[in-house]
C-alpha cells in the first residue's frame, strides 16, 4: 500500500483493473523480499487463491478474462483505513469547500495540506523482530495519508494533478448498501438531509461496497 513506484495514480480515472493484472501485482508485491506489502497470510498464495480472493472485489457480471475488481476498494481493504465518523467527514468537506475547491478536482498540494480523520491517532507502537528489523504495529500516519492521495490522484493529459476527495470520502462512507448511502447522504448533503441530483449519481455509484470488502479477507 505505501509503496513507491506502482504509479497507480495514473489509473485512478478509471478505478477498474483487470483480475489478471491486478493478481499479477499482488503476487510481485508478494515476491519482494524484505517488504511486507501484504498481509502475512497472503504472501505465499499461490495466484489461483489470490484470484479467488478477489472475487468479492469484482465489479459487474463480466466473467474470465475481462473480468475487472475495484483496484481501489482492494487497496482500502489492505490498508485497514480507519473509519471514519459523519462529523469527520463534513469538517473534511467544509474544509475543501473552504479552501474555494470542487471536491472532485481538488488541486494536489491543496488536497494534501487537508487534515484528514486519523491523522490524529495515537502513533503505533513499534517493536523489533527476530532479524533486528523495526516493525510497526499499526498505521504508519503520513504514509497512509499519501498512499490514499495517490490512489485519488488523478493526472490531466497537462500533468497537472488534482485529488478526486469526492470519490476518497464516498469510499469512506461504503458500507453495507442501506448504511452507506445513508452515511454519504450525510456527509454531503445539507443539514436537513437535502442532496442535489449530481451528488447523488455518484453516492449511489461508488457509496456502497459489498459487505465482503468491509473487512479485509486475510486467508483463502
Amino acid at each position: 500500500m505505501y509503496a513507491e513506484g506502482w504509479q497507480l495514480r495514473h489509473l485512478a480515472l478509471f478505478a477498474q483493473m483487470l483480475v489478471e493484472v491486478m493478481v499479477s501485482v499482488l503476487h510481485r508485491a508478494a515476491a519482494v523480499a524484505g517488504i511486507k506489502l501484504l498481509p502475512a497470510e497472503w504472501i505465499p498464495l499461490a495466484p489461483s487463491k489470490l484470484r479467488a480472493l478477489l472475487v468479492s472485489y469484482q465489479t459487474g457480471a463480466r466473467e474470465g478474462a475481462v473480468a475487472c475488481v475495484d483496484w481501489r476498494r482492494v487497496m482500502w481493504s489492505l490498508a485497514n483505513v480507519p473509519p471514519a465518523s459523519v462529523e469527520e467527514l463534513r469538517s473534511l468537506v467544509q474544509r475543501a469547500k473552504t479552501a474555494g475547491a470542487s471536491l472532485d478536482a481538488v488541486p494536489s498540494a491543496a488536497a494534501r495540506a487537508l487534515p484528514l480523520w486519523f491523522e490524529g491517532l495515537p502513533s503505533p507502537a513499534t517493536y523489533t523482530d527476530s532479524n533486528g528489523q523495526v516493525v510497526v504495529k499499526g498505521h504508519e500516519r503520513a504514509k497512509l495519508k499519501a498512499a490514499l492521495m495517490d490512489i485519488f490522484t488523478v493526472v490531466a493529459p497537462d500533468g497537472r494533478e488534482s485529488v478526486n476527495l469526492l470519490h476518497l470520502i464516498l469510499y469512506a462512507c461504503a458500507d453495507k448498501q442501506k448504511e452507506g448511502m445513508e452515511k454519504a447522504v450525510k456527509v454531503l448533503g445539507s443539514t436537513q438531509g437535502h442532496i442535489d441530483v449530481a451528488t447523488l449519481l455518484p453516492i449511489l455509484s461508488l457509496g456502497r461496497a459489498p459487505v465482503a470488502c468491509l473487512a479485509l479477507p486475510c486467508r483463502p
